[in-house]
């Protein structure tokens, strides 16, 4: 809890910095020789789910198509061995989140934050809950 919590206040200093994003220019450009990284993987496992889909379509109607879903990753560190992956819209003066995924970087388990139960639990059994609610 201690981690999640981390994550929380890290992430709001975070969107704290990116209140313009029409100045951000930082794209990434992949040779196709690249190998891909365990971030890449993490994130690709993430946009592959179900739930990352819908919130990609519903930015995309709720903007009329001109903007998409956005991604916040925090890299495994000292606090937390996971990938933390925040996905959202990204609006002019906020980050509006729609999940909080962990991604295990070992065996790219997907956890969940359940907001209204106030814990991380596996993906399955988030959807077992939602699903009940």
């Amino acid at each position: 809890m201690k981690k999640l919590l981390l994550f929380l206040i890290l992430s709001l200093f975070l969107l704290a910095g990116c209140n313009d994003s029409s100045t951000n220019n930082n794209v990434s450009v992949k040779d196709s020789n690249m190998t891909e990284t365990v971030e890449d993987k993490a994130m690709k496992v993430v946009t592959e789910l179900p739930e990352y889909y819908d919130a990609a379509v519903h930015v995309k109607a709720m903007t009329n198509g001109e903007q998409s879903l956005s991604s916040i990753i925090e890299a495994p560190n000292a606090d937390h061995s996971e990938y933390f992956i925040q996905v959202g819209y990204n609006q002019e003066t906020w980050f509006e989140t729609y999940y909080f995924f962990c991604v295990n970087p070992e065996t790219f388990e997907v956890f969940i934050e359940d907001v209204i139960e106030g814990d991380v639990v596996s993906i399955e059994t988030w959807r077992k809950r939602e699903s009940n609610r």
